[in-house]
């Protein structure tokens, strides 16, 4: 084969601080629009984002270059400070240290952007 193909979705999941539930509705939207685009901004492919109150689910493409705990590293430390430095929240915000990272196979994409889309849904269960 003469180029190389690659085609490696992870599914990211990560939390506040201690799990409080600190990610109230109405400034969600903007906190994971911002996550997107500052992971888009670093080069990462997201395919979807979202969450609940303490936690965050993504779906990343990654490119050959690209490192799992790189990744997780600059979302979180970037979106952290830019909720602090912006007042986004009345209060000092920490995402809680660790993360996980799933790989998904190609054909179930689609089922994790319907569950990561879902999440409140799922949650109220």
């Amino acid at each position: 084969m003469p180029q190389s193909h690659l085609e490696i979705y992870i599914h990211f999941v990560w939390t506040t601080k201690y799990r409080d539930a600190l990610i109230k509705a109405d400034k969600r939207k903007n906190i994971f629009r911002q996550i997107k685009n500052i992971a888009e901004d670093k080069g990462y492919h997201v395919l979807i984002i979202n969450g609940v109150e303490n936690h965050v689910h993504c779906l990343i493409r990654l490119k050959h270059s690209q490192m799992i705990s790189k990744i997780t590293n600059d979302i979180k430390g970037i979106s952290s400070r830019w909720i602090n430095k912006n007042n986004i929240l009345p209060f000092y915000f920490k995402w809680q240290d660790g993360y996980g990272a799933f790989s998904v196979c190609p054909s179930h994409v689609d089922r994790v952007i319907r569950y990561i889309k879902n999440q409140e849904n799922h949650h109220k269960k």
